[in-house]
């Protein structure tokens, strides 16, 4: 039997699934098996377990399709095909295009440009999900003409010879799914289990066929999908109603009884914003949603934490609170920066690309100094990295240097005999001893590089610039030092990142691995081997579990359509992110695909399915909200959906967030000084703060007689263009050339550490009498200056008395 459980809100469907498995488990009916995505799986299974009880476990399960291969091949004492990582498909794909790079036409840009291999992985993963052969795009090869059908012809073969790779090794992650098909069909694992489908906006082709497998099969089947009806045409159901009409009609097609139930809303306010989301006129007011409007993302990221510390004060917990951004690359770092200075607990959702990361930083910008010929910019990009061999102080003494004399290519490996502090300086012991600092800072940094070029050079074959590449990061002791990192992050309490350092080794590993295996025989120019090693690095992303227990859940669109909490805030709803989807991307056009359609290849994808399936998402993050929604836009034209909002809303209100003010005293003292708020900061208790930054901010000299300024500068000023600007640059200057004749009549001996502390000693002193004296409005400028001057020659005196 097949069970359609329909219905307009996702979160009232999986509770009617969790009690219908809570029931079975309660009278002790074994083999329940719920299958969800993987982007919930975790949180599926507490929930499942704080429904249902401690007994759970002996009678349901939570898996994925991955999972669900696992668990039927764990039954039938088969074992589960090994798969390609996505490193290990791009890698299979470069090794294919490369057999047929002399019938290659269209792709012949393979060679040259790895980046293009990414686009035929992405054909390629299309054409196994919605199950077309090889042979299915040879045949529509040769029913239509033109540039179309070359495309066509080129990807078939290569299709198939990727195809053929994976057979002599490990298969594509596509595959296991064809492979847990034919494992079910030639077992009983479906007619001993009851099966339950939660989570999916739609499925694959793949996933389909497996679905259809259950349903013939099993004596009980119930699927739930988010939408008002079978065959659905409303915006954020179409994609449901297509898959549950599918299977409703196939059901009926092979004789298996169908039941559809029709799941209500709960009662909560926002029903009504649900209902009128993306179309139909606007009647209802709604008072729990407030859109705001900011000048900046900045603002906009400000105005965000306030309304979270605002949440947290009336007793919210910072779990309760979701943050959602429609251009999350955009606001992610910025976002996590200002939360930090708020002091609110973050957890990212979803995973990240890991090229930005210091470890494969560190790693690609080696490699580009030594394929690159040593040129500056590449060697100080690997110095200034955080797993750089030299220290701060050193690395910023050899990159002046470098700087200074224009250090590049083979003189880098060479000894530096110039002298550090740049032309006509006279040599004395402390300038050698820094020289010689200096080149053993160069020798320790540059010398694994040299090596690495050396043998890179040598090289004959891949595999030998990966056996090159391997030994350099041995040489340097990266595994090592990451460790030695990955602890020093525990001490910080930075959890979340320690556990991202943890996989990074291994993805290095893996990725030379699975590059020595598949290519290790082939010859690859140095400069190709590095695009193609970023581009295999590019396909990994890491993820991690929350490190803590309490925290607000930021993440974008695509990974938060699941996420259930009291309060949703969406950030960047402006046009072009929310929704975002802009057409098809990879090798086949939104024309191609309908071309193939009406060739008889179902392919799925496309402009109208990509927004649809956006729209599904949306749809899915607003439906996890149970008490508040707050959406903001900055910079751009605010998209239709965030105009929509405002009309629900009521009106549209303008971010003005005090910053970091609204939780730290110093800078809400600094934002207080900013207007001359004395009285608020005298209600807030700020004094201390507020008249500490509004003397610092005062540059008032107070007043200035006639016969002063004369006694100063006489009748007549003989002044420079350089000697305005000095002045303009410094009201302090004047007093400050006793310091500049002592560094004149005595350069060798004077260090340039001691002279910056004379100056900030001359200062602090000025600074601190004047104060005495009533501040800067109580003296004049004379009174001033002969303050500082005479402290000036008083130091000179005490300090440099050998002059």
């Amino acid at each position: 039997m097949l069970t359609l459980l329909l219905g307009k809100d996702w979160t009232v469907n999986r509770d009617k699934i969790l009690n219908m498995i809570s029931e079975d488990v309660a009278e002790e009916r074994p083999g329940r098996i719920l299958i969800v995505p993987e982007l919930i799986s975790h949180e599926t299974e507490r929930r499942l377990c704080m429904e249902a009880g401690d007994t759970a476990s002996r009678f349901a399960e939570v898996l994925t399709f991955t999972r669900l291969a696992k668990r039927v091949a764990a039954e039938s004492s088969h074992g589960v095909p090994e798969c390609l990582d996505n490193g290990g498909r791009l890698v299979a794909m470069a090794s294919a295009a490369r057999q047929l790079h002399s019938v290659l036409k269209a792709y012949a840009a393979v060679e040259t440009r790895p980046s293009f291999l990414t686009g035929i992985l992405d054909a390629v993963d299309e054409f196994k999900r919605c199950c077309i052969r090889p042979e299915d795009l040879y045949s529509a090869s040769k029913r239509t003409e033109g540039s179309f059908a070359q495309k066509l012809e080129e990807l078939s073969l290569i299709l198939e010879a990727y195809e053929s790779i994976c057979a002599q090794g490990k298969c594509d992650p596509r595959d296991q799914m064809t492979w847990l098909l034919e494992q079910l069909e030639d077992s009983s694992f479906a007619e001993n289990h009851t099966f339950y489908i939660d989570g999916f906006p739609d499925f694959t082709r793949q996933h389909t066929e497996i679905l259809k497998h259950l349903i013939s099969n099993s004596e009980q089947v119930v699927v739930s999908l988010t939408c008002d009806r079978v065959d659905s045409d409303a915006p954020a159901f179409e994609k449901a109603g297509n898959t549950a009409g599918e299977l409703f009609r196939f059901a009926r097609s092979t004789g298996v009884e169908v039941q559809v139930i029709t799941c209500g809303g709960k009662d909560r306010p926002f029903a009504p914003l649900l209902a009128q989301l993306f179309r139909g006129n606007i009647t209802t007011q709604i008072p729990a949603l407030t859109v705001c409007k900011a000048d900046s993302v900045n603002q906009e990221c400000h105005a965000a934490a306030e309304r979270i510390i605002e949440l947290v004060n009336s007793g919210c917990r910072y779990r309760d609170i979701a943050v959602v951004c429609g251009d999350f690359p955009g606001y992610s770092n910025l976002l996590q920066m200002i939360f930090a200075r708020y002091r609110i607990p973050v957890y990212r959702a979803g995973t990240e690309d890991i090229l930005s990361k210091t470890v494969i930083t560190t790693v690609l910008s080696a490699v580009d100094a030594a394929v690159g010929g040593f040129e500056q910019e590449d060697v100080l990009r690997y110095l200034r990295s955080a797993l750089s061999p030299l220290d701060i102080t050193q690395c910023d003494l050899v990159e002046n240097y470098a700087i200074m004399w224009n250090i590049s290519g083979s003189r880098w490996t060479e000894n530096w005999e110039h002298h550090p502090e740049g032309l006509n300086t006279e040599w004395t012991p402390e300038a050698k001893a820094r020289l010689d600092m200096l080149n053993d800072a160069r020798r320790t940094a540059v010398e694994p590089l040299r090596i690495l070029a050396d043998s890179m050079n040598r090289a004959d074959s891949l595999g030998q610039l990966v056996s090159s590449l391997y030994t350099f990061l041995t040489d340097i002791k990266l595994a090592e030092r990451l460790s030695d990192l990955a602890q020093a992050m525990e001490k910080q309490g930075d959890l979340r990142n320690r556990q991202i350092l943890e996989q990074l080794w291994e993805i290095l590993l893996s990725a030379q691995e699975q590059l020595s295996a598949m290519l290790g025989d082939t010859h690859w120019d140095s400069q190709t081997f590095t695009k193609l090693l970023k581009l295999l690095l590019s396909q990994y992303d890491v993820g991690t579990i929350p490190a803590v227990l309490d925290a607000v859940n930021i993440g974008p669109v695509s990974a938060m359509r699941c996420e259930q909490r009291r309060h949703l805030l969406i950030l960047g709803a402006c046009e072009g992110n929310f929704p975002g989807y802009s057409g098809s991307i990879g090798v086949l056009s939104d024309q191609e695909r309908t071309a193939l359609r009406s060739l008889g290849l179902l392919l799925t994808g496309g402009a109208m399915e990509g927004l649809q399936a956006e729209f599904a998402e949306i749809y899915g993050v607003f439906c996890g909200a149970d008490s508040s929604i707050y959406v903001s836009c900055s910079e751009g034209e605010p998209s239709f959906l965030y105009r929509r909002l405002c009309a629900m809303s009521g009106s549209e209100v303008t971010a003005l967030p005090l910053g970091i003010a609204s939780v730290d005293k110093l800078e809400a003292g600094a934002y207080l000084a900013r207007f001359a708020d004395s009285k608020s900061a005298d209600i807030l208790n700020l004094n201390e703060q507020y008249n500490r930054l509004r003397d610092r901010t005062s540059h008032d000299l107070g007043c200035m007689s006639r016969e002063a300024v004369l006694g100063l500068y006489g009748d007549k000023l003989n002044l420079s263009a350089s000697q305005i600007d000095k002045l303009a640059d410094c009201r302090l200057a004047y007093f400050l050339k006793y310091g500049l004749k002592l560094k004149e009549r005595k350069p060798a001996t004077i260090d340039p550490a001691e002279f910056g502390t004379y100056v900030h000693a001359v200062l602090e002193e000025t600074g601190r009498r004047i104060q005495q004296m009533g501040g800067f409005k109580n003296i004049t400028m004379e009174e001033t200056l002969k303050i500082a001057g005479e402290y000036s020659q008083s130091y000179i005196s005490q300090h440099f008395s050998q002059i």
